[in-house]
């Protein structure tokens, strides 16, 4: 499926295209698993990589529809279309390793049957950035963690604040952990029913798929089977054996929150936590 160029450029004000001679559809992603951050983005992303039929990007998030308007941002690229598609492509080399390397672990060729990325910060995209992605695909697959708020955000800044800065979390100051907390887009991260509703509201039943954190330390294999099933691929049980499956990905100190901290993501996300439990049964 080739793409119009003039289709795109509607798409979203931002949204440039260097070659539309080179737009394929058929590199667009099929499914994009979008966080938000430290709900389990890594594990499934480095998980679907040992499926023979899923292409996983390079890097895991790509971070292009939400940097569209951002180009100050560390980890703004570009807004070329092209640049996108080429992180859903893969070099001769590349497929001739990946094709080895699933001979070796299940005698079967790698052949991938759909495509995506893992960009947390999807989770939190606009209205306008949901529909720009869904008139490329309008049959996109969704995958969106959750867990609870507290312990998501408590981790989320133990990463920012502690471990990218190569310090421990106990060396980072009560103000620095409490403007943190405080953010915007933290606050936004932690209220998951706005972002499922925002999210559901765009796709059909059975393009959306959510799954809890705490299912990865509880059933990771049966987590992975259903997910191969939301994704259309083979789910076979010999794809979850790898170590990796069972093993913590991307992980922080095993801190717990400290009772000054837990204090005051409660006072935060009480009441999410109680209108999940009310209104979709998920309890914390």
């Amino acid at each position: 499926m080739q793409i119009d160029s003039s289709i795109v450029s509607k798409l979203h004000p931002d949204i440039t295209v260097s070659d539309s001679a080179g737009l394929s559809g058929k590199h667009f992603p099929d499914y994009m698993i979008i966080g938000p951050q430290r709900t389990g983005t890594t594990w499934l992303s480095e998980c679907l990589r040992l499926h023979p039929q899923v292409l996983v990007s390079r890097p895991k998030e790509v971070h292009y529809f939400n940097l569209l308007r951002m180009p100050k941002h560390p980890e703004y690229n570009s807004t070329d279309f092209n640049w996108y598609l080429k992180h859903f492509e893969e070099s001769l080399h590349r497929t001739r390793i990946k094709r080895w390397e699933m001979f070796k672990a299940y005698w079967e060729w790698y052949q991938p049957k759909v495509r995506g990325e893992a960009t947390a910060s999807y989770a939190a995209l606009s209205d306008d950035g949901i529909q720009s992605i869904l008139k490329i695909n309008p049959d996109i697959k969704i995958i969106m963690g959750i867990r609870n708020p507290i312990e998501r955000a408590w981790s989320h800044a133990k990463k920012d604040l502690a471990r990218n800065q190569k310090r421990k979390w106990q060396d980072v100051s009560e103000t620095d952990f409490l403007t943190f907390f405080r953010d915007p887009y933290q606050l936004q991260c932690g209220h998951y029913s706005q972002l499922i509703e925002r999210w559901k509201s765009h796709l059909s039943p059975n393009q959306f798929k959510l799954i809890q954190f705490e299912e990865i330390a509880q059933h990771p294999h049966e987590l992975l089977m259903e997910i191969y099933a939301f994704l259309g691929v083979k789910a076979k049980r010999k794809y979850t054996q790898h170590p990796i499956v069972t093993k913590r990905v991307n992980p922080t100190s095993s801190a717990g929150v400290p009772p000054v901290y837990e204090q005051a993501l409660r006072s935060l996300f009480q009441d999410e936590i109680d209108r999940l439990a009310s209104q979709y049964n998920i309890h914390f």
